[in-house]
């Protein structure tokens, strides 16, 4: 999966930019702390726009199950970065778009290279909630070293 230098460039400054990306949300059933998929955008689209840059999380699928891909378009040169995530099946469309919404936003965490501690990995997976006091939350601050491959 390869992305040209340009694009590269521009995700790096972006990288840069980002600085500590707090976790905000939570998750009472865990016990545990996130950063909500809108929260992530407000911080990622700004700087998106700086770089002409633009971000999307078009629906998809793969073979014959659903999927949610992330999107990365350079405005100025056409050029595009694409790749994309089989959805877990899901009972209803309430654990559907749950589903949606995590793995949008582990992508961009992802492709943008924000340290991020595994929070509520544990309802994706079916993990039994945590008991006692949650453990102290760790700030996310971008990586410099470069764009990620996604999954």
């Amino acid at each position: 999966m390869g992305m040209s230098a340009g694009l590269a460039i521009k995700i790096a400054r972006i990288q840069d930019q980002l600085g500590t990306v707090q976790k905000s949300s939570t998750n009472p059933f865990f016990n545990s702390k996130y950063i909500e998929i809108n929260e992530l955008l407000r911080v990622l689209k700004p700087l998106a726009k700086q770089e002409n840059l633009l971000i999307s999380n078009p629906l998809d699928s793969v073979g014959d199950s659903s999927a949610v891909g992330t999107l990365i378009v350079d405005l100025d040169s056409g050029e595009n970065f694409y790749t994309k995530c089989k959805l877990t099946d899901a009972k209803n469309a309430q654990d559907a778009g749950g589903g949606i919404t995590y793995f949008r936003r582990y992508a961009l965490i992802s492709f943008f290279g924000l340290d991020q501690e595994d929070d509520d990995a544990n309802k994706a997976s079916n993990a039994k909630p945590k008991k006692g006091k949650a453990s102290t939350t760790k700030t996310n601050k971008a990586s410099n070293t470069g764009a990620k491959s996604l999954f």
